[in-house]
């Protein structure tokens, strides 16, 4: 009986002792959700609603060019021929122009990203593109 009571005692006293401790290390871990969108929001790339208006392929690059310009006035969304998206990118562009579809593409905002022969005033580093 005493046994039983012990145990008792030892597993409400083991209970006890740990509610202190994760309660305010839940409480700190997570921050809301408000928070947690808004850091994330912040390390998006900007996107742009692109109507394809021709995709060139050089020796160097290749770019997708927009009826529409951003904000910044860009039209022209490059990336190294070397790179593996360079195919996906022809080839979602054309896709695209044939079915008269806007094209969503993520790019990099700095200037000092863009590829060879890509300009700094109209032309910026494409990262995605998808329909």
């Amino acid at each position: 009986m005493w046994q039983m009571l012990a145990t008792v005692l030892v597993a409400a006293a083991a209970a006890t002792a740990a509610q202190p401790d994760t309660a305010p290390a839940a409480a700190g871990a997570s921050p809301n959700r408000a928070t947690q969108e808004a850091e994330f929001q912040s390390h998006r790339p900007p996107h742009w609603r692109c109507f394809v208006r021709d995709a060139m392929v050089f020796y160097d690059r290749v770019h997708v060019r927009c009826y529409n310009k951003t904000a910044e006035g860009v039209t022209f969304f490059a990336v190294d021929t070397s790179q593996p998206i360079a195919v996906s990118l022809v080839t979602k562009a054309l896709s695209a122009m044939q079915q008269g579809r806007p094209v969503k593409i993520a790019y990099a905002p700095d200037t000092d990203l863009n590829p060879p022969g890509c300009r700094k005033a109209d032309c910026r580093r494409l990262l995605d593109i998808r329909f």
